[in-house]
């Protein structure tokens, strides 16, 4: 969206269920993105969960479905 690479989205979640536990996000833009690790530990998502949500578009915060959707643990995105 602003092409800006800087920047990293950590998932913490629980091995069993997969229910996040935690967001760590060190970016310039973390402000605008953190509203959805706020909203998926409070409500008890799961990993799924994130990777069916949508946002609307163009948004920094969709970069948060694409991180649990990775099978290596690691996803570097543009946005």
């Amino acid at each position: 969206m602003i092409g800006d690479t800087r920047g990293v989205v950590k998932i913490v979640a629980d091995s069993d269920d997969e229910r996040i536990l935690g967001i760590h996000i060190c970016s310039p833009l973390a402000t605008e993105i953190i509203h959805q690790g706020y909203y998926a530990v409070k409500n008890r998502l799961n990993l799924q969960d994130l990777i069916d949500s949508y946002d609307v578009f163009p948004a920094v915060s969709e970069i948060i479905p694409y991180v649990p959707g990775n099978s290596g643990g690691i996803t570097r995105a543009t946005v």
